[in-house]
């Protein structure tokens, strides 16, 4: 009994063993974290950049935690000096434009003002008042509006 209860237990310790490993740790490559940032810059959830990269998505947040919190700003920053070397070039009015309202607050001063109704208005019909009855006055329709 005893050496059957030894063998079974060498079982379940061979079992844990196996169960424990997984496949090959991904090791990160300057290729593979430019990838990441570039594909978070874009706009993609880590969900998304984890299947791109063959990955677990807890394994692409620990290993390329700076990637993830940096590629939106990094691909933003690019953005943004490609717009001011536009701006400032001079060659390029509306990332002129776009800059001096975006980043120095400039305004526009023409307002442009939409005509509206009239405040009163007045509408008048010509009936021909019946032959046996009296003559009822209706109040404008304005009028009936306004006291609401």
């Amino acid at each position: 009994m005893d050496n059957e209860q030894e063998n079974n237990e060498n079982k379940v310790k061979t079992k844990r063993i196996k169960l424990k490993r997984g496949r090959r740790g991904h090791k990160p490559t300057e290729q593979s974290r430019k990838t990441v940032m570039n594909a978070v810059g874009m706009g993609l959830n880590k969900k998304s950049v984890a299947r791109v990269m063959g990955i677990d998505p807890r394994t692409l947040r620990k290993l390329y935690a700076t990637e993830l919190e940096t590629g939106v700003d990094l691909a933003n920053l690019t953005v943004i000096k490609a717009l001011y070397k536009m701006a400032s070039s001079g060659n390029n009015v509306i990332a002129s434009i776009f800059w001096a309202k975006a980043m120095a607050g400039w305004q526009d001063t023409q307002k442009t003002v939409h005509e509206g109704l009239p405040e009163k208005i007045s509408v008048t019909f010509a009936l021909k008042a019946p032959d046996n009855g009296p003559i009822i006055e209706a109040p404008p329709v304005v009028d009936l509006i306004e006291q609401k």
